[in-house]
């Protein structure tokens, strides 16, 4: 009998190469999430820095009404309370209810801002160190879920506005 040449795949040789395909597709589509969740992530950063530079705009802008009053309850230099700023640059006082919306419609001004965004400024007399040179300090934080889930980012400037006397 005469042996029949065999030219054709064997099922190792299938079933190998459908394993190579699938890992291929399987890391395309997770480099594709990730970046994906890179994009997202740097759009909601710059989304939040937005928001804050907006927040340091507005305390500038209020400012010179408190000269007078200062360390009065409504005062944006009132010593270590926690407030943002509405478009009437109204204070808005902080904290926030964890899962409010507060902080998006009065402080942010922004149709799609981060996930659970708190934004809040503190005004610190004496700054963080008590040193002559680090008095007048504003702390403006803006905090959100991270995409990933589970932890929160955060933007925070130091802004140093000093009282201005009439």
């Amino acid at each position: 009998m005469q042996r029949l040449n065999n030219t054709g795949e064997t099922i190792v040789e299938v079933l190998i190469s459908i394993a190579m395909l699938s890992i291929s597709i399987v890391g395309s589509i997770v480099v594709a999430r990730e970046s994906i969740l890179l994009g997202q992530s740097a759009n909601e950063r710059t989304q939040a820095l937005k928001i804050v530079e907006a927040q340091i705009e507005r305390l500038k802008a209020r400012a010179p009404q408190d000269a007078d009053n200062q360390g009065a309850s409504d005062s944006v230099f009132n010593d270590g309370s926690e407030y943002c700023l509405d478009d009437s640059l109204q204070m808005v006082s902080a904290p926030f209810p964890t899962n409010s919306d507060v902080d998006r419609i009065s402080c942010s001004n922004d149709k799609f801002p981060p996930s659970n965004l708190q934004v809040s400024i503190k005004y610190l007399k004496d700054g963080p160190t008590v040193s002559d040179f680090d008095d007048d300090l504003f702390v403006v934080t803006a905090e959100w879920d991270n995409v990933r889930g589970g932890q929160r980012d955060k933007v925070v400037i130091d802004y140093r506005l000093h009282p201005i006397t009439r």
